[in-house]
């Protein structure tokens, strides 16, 4: 009895000490949740009035055709950039990850690998040509960012890629997110019209041809950071929502051991009354 008492209150113990950590990750998980959604929302708001605005160029400044709208030869590899985590205890938002990367990329592509925890699966599953970078991560400055958006313009005009992909995870809501492919290059580019824009067109200062080639690199800097920063924020949402679970279960096996703790102490002292009680009467 005192063997089984004393081993229940060590894993109630042991229950009680996880239980803080994951209160301690789901508090942590939750604080950064908060701060990237509304990072993502600015983000989104910026790319997306700025593609609108590349749009309007290509439309008013009548040019038909730009090697940025159109993918490079069908024989050439295409770049993906796959986005997974650091850490684990995330529930399925890494293998929801890896296994639309693994449904969709080639052979005769490339992966550059961003998460440390999706790199040994895609390298073993995946028979195309994996790489990573230590320049670039989801706490890359701004330089890093320009830095990777320039070397992907560079790769795509030399025509060594055929377009450039990010496999990464889509905030939907505290619940719900879902793992999604955006093409990135060529640009895909989304136009709203205005309310009698035919009667009056926008005035240009420059030439179309010359503010859209300044805007290109700061259009897919904004898209890479928005991207980048939707996964991050599914990440820990999944994690929060993970340590949630993690929590209750916590509370319910600590309930239930010291139930059955405080059970077995009552029938030890119970016992032990009992014992005394006879030994009285046999004096």
């Amino acid at each position: 009895m005192a063997n089984n008492l004393t081993q229940i209150k060590r894993r109630l113990h042991a229950v009680e000490g996880t239980g803080k950590i994951t209160k301690s990750m789901e508090l942590l998980s939750t604080v950064k949740s908060q701060r990237l959604k509304r990072e993502v929302e600015r983000s989104q708001s910026y790319f997306e009035s700025l593609g609108y605005l590349l749009s309007d160029l290509f439309y008013f400044g009548k040019i038909e055709d730009n090697f940025y709208l159109k993918e490079g030869p069908k024989d050439l590899p295409s770049l993906y950039i796959v986005l997974g985590s650091d850490l684990g205890l995330c529930g399925s938002y890494n293998q929801d990850v890896i296994r639309l990367a693994l449904s969709t990329i080639e052979p005769k592509d490339k992966i550059l690998v961003i998460g440390k925890k999706i790199e040994k699966t895609l390298r073993e599953k995946s028979a195309a040509e994996v790489f990573n970078t230590k320049d670039i991560s989801y706490d890359s400055s701004l330089q890093n960012f320009e830095k990777l958006s320039k070397t992907l313009l560079k790769l795509f005009n030399t025509k060594r890629i055929r377009n450039v992909f990010i496999v990464g995870t889509h905030f939907i809501n505290s619940l719900k997110s879902v793992p999604v492919l955006y093409r990135i290059l060529p640009f895909c580019l989304e136009r709203k019209k205005w309310e009698n824009e035919e009667a009056c067109p926008p005035l240009l200062d420059n030439p179309a041809e010359e503010i859209i080639d300044r805007l290109w690199e700061s259009y897919l800097v904004g898209e890479i950071q928005h991207l980048f920063k939707d996964s991050e924020l599914s990440e820990h949402t999944a994690r929060r929502n993970a340590m949630e679970e993690a929590n209750k279960n916590v509370d319910e096996l600590t309930n239930e051991l010291t139930i059955k703790y405080n059970k077995q102490r009552q029938e030890k002292i119970t016992e032990e009354i009992t014992e005394i009680t006879a030994s009285r009467m046999a004096m």
